[in-house]
């Protein structure tokens, strides 16, 4: 457990240039999406929400991992939080499309990642 912190910092180049990755492809995706926001239907609109926050999710985790942290269970906590926060998230997104009826679209692209 000693070398924990320095587990991590071998670690930050990699997490730096995924941050880095993602940052720069959910600010090209945001641009896109804005350019081009007449021509997408309602499956073009949630696959593009959840392209969005893909990559703000990796962008996350990996600012997480970036983070100092002298004890491992400090970056477990900020883990479990996250993970809490986007099965919430997940779970929130699938009973608005469950109240709205669109059940194909419920089970083709949430049932799948609730499961998961």
């Amino acid at each position: 457990m000693n070398n924990f912190p320095q587990m991590l910092q071998s670690w930050q180049p990699f997490y730096t240039t995924i941050a880095t990755a993602s940052a720069t492809l959910t600010g090209l995706l945001f641009v896109s999406l804005s350019l081009n926001r007449q021509r997408l239907d309602d499956a073009g609109r949630l696959a593009a929400r959840r392209a969005f926050g893909n990559l703000i999710d990796v962008l996350m985790l990996a600012l997480i991992f970036l983070i100092p942290y002298g004890q491992p269970y400090g970056l477990g906590i900020a883990l479990l939080a996250f993970g809490l926060a986007r099965v919430t998230s997940t779970i929130g997104e699938a009973l608005q499309l469950a109240k709205k009826r669109v059940l194909n679209t419920f089970w083709s692209s949430y049932a799948r990642h609730i499961f998961l």
